[in-house]
């Protein structure tokens, strides 16, 4: 049998880190697939001393140990967590010197953003006004939901309740994955105003400048809709009511994921391709960052690959995905390669990183697991084609 001791340092004061509560154990998965949640068996617990130090008796040679700290939050029992520290492999019975190991940084917590916050970041203009109207274009294309201005004063009232409906009522939360919301300022003479214009000459309305209000357009030019905050009041107030009918009017088309993917696989067949599969959302920052890179580069690996984003808004994506899953953890964007038959040949689950999902790379392992991918499944691309994409990715910011 082996052992092993270390020392436990706290990251953020780099001192000894006292009576903290250590698991260990070999790593277990639930399921048969590489990649499914898994647990610490064949180890146990301890805490570190009063001088940081800690010890992991009763180790079997030659296997790989992982080593988890755990959190348990004083005035939150119920909120446990643990978060791997380290990993090693007893070579032989004499004990394992792990030296110092590093105790995070415990996570901030977190506190959500203010309705005051949600307006400010909403009115906030990236770039050019010109340049911000084009990129909520883009994204609204890209997350299949239409674009929905929000015009008027950001200290009006309307402007209050519409934002406190959007983020604290459920339903109308719920209707909002619907549209890409481009906030305009009434008062600042913007020219996203323009847009706001040119919807209501092309509903045969001519107010000028336009009454504070909504303005729905698809990105393509076939929907548009408008409706001003008197018609969305009552006794002076945004109705819920009448704000739920007008979204629910105009929501986005729900897609069948079952098609999308038939599609896709029979083009793949078609043209010798693979078939690129997102899981994902339109709340998910990362998903979109993935998306315009993708959008992006899409000249490139358009040879070798069809993509699709299956929205859990769709017909039929949670059985499509458990599927392609089969137990692989990790939260979204979570994307496989497939090829024309279906079969899943890569998942963005990275073995070397305990299986973890990259989502959107952001880290030299999570980018090298994408060049594995993309090496592992490309057709026509070369390596210099892989290197290029990986490049791009590295230096892709949102």
């Amino acid at each position: 049998m082996g052992s092993a001791r270390g020392q436990l340092i706290d990251a953020a004061t780099d001192k000894p880190a006292q009576q903290r509560e250590i698991k260990y154990g070999v790593k277990v998965h639930w399921s048969d697939h590489k990649n499914s949640a898994f647990g610490l068996k064949f180890g146990g617990t301890t805490f570190s001393d009063q001088t940081g130090h800690f010890s992991l008796p009763h180790l079997v040679v030659g296997q790989q140990y992982a080593i988890d700290l755990v959190n348990r939050p004083k005035d939150e029992s119920g909120r446990v967590s643990s978060r791997n520290i380290e990993t090693f492999t007893p070579r032989s019975s004499q004990p394992v010197n792990l030296g110092r190991v590093e105790a995070p940084r415990p996570r901030e917590p977190y506190t959500p953003p203010t309705i005051e916050d949600r307006i400010a970041a909403a009115y906030k203009i990236k770039g050019t006004p010109e340049e911000h109207s084009a990129r909520a274009e883009k994204i609204a294309r890209l997350s299949s939901q239409y674009l929905l201005i929000l015009y008027g004063d950001r200290t009006s009232d309307v402007i209050r309740q519409f934002m406190t409906l959007r983020y604290k009522d459920e339903d109308i939360r719920a209707l909002m994955s619907s549209f890409q919301l481009l906030a305009c300022d009434a008062e600042s003479g913007e020219p996203l105003s323009e847009k706001a214009r040119e919807i209501e000459r092309n509903l045969g309305l001519d107010s000028d400048p336009p009454a504070p209000g909504i303005f729905i357009l698809d990105v393509k030019g076939e929907h548009e809709s408008e409706i001003n905050f008197a018609d969305l009041s009552t006794d002076g107030k945004v109705s819920k009511d009448k704000l739920f009918k007008f979204l629910k009017d105009n929501q986005y088309p729900v897609l069948d994921a079952r098609e999308m993917l038939d599609a896709a696989l029979k083009q793949a067949k078609e043209q010798n391709k693979r078939v690129i599969v997102q899981e994902t959302a339109t709340w998910c920052g990362p998903c979109r960052r993935l998306s315009l890179f993708l959008d992006q580069e899409r000249k490139l690996w358009e040879r070798d690959y069809i993509w699709i984003k299956l929205d859990h808004r769709w017909t039929g994506t949670r059985k499509i995905m458990d599927k392609l899953r089969d137990s692989a953890p990790g939260g979204i964007p979570w994307w496989a390669i497939l090829d024309s038959d279906g079969r899943v040949l890569v998942t963005s689950n990275n073995d070397k990183d305990e299986g973890n999902n990259v989502g959107f790379p952001t880290s030299h392992a999570g980018r090298e697991h994408v060049r594995g991918m993309l090496k592992q499944t490309a057709i026509r691309l070369t390596p210099m084609d892989v290197n290029e994409l990986v490049e791009a990715l590295k230096q892709k910011q949102d």
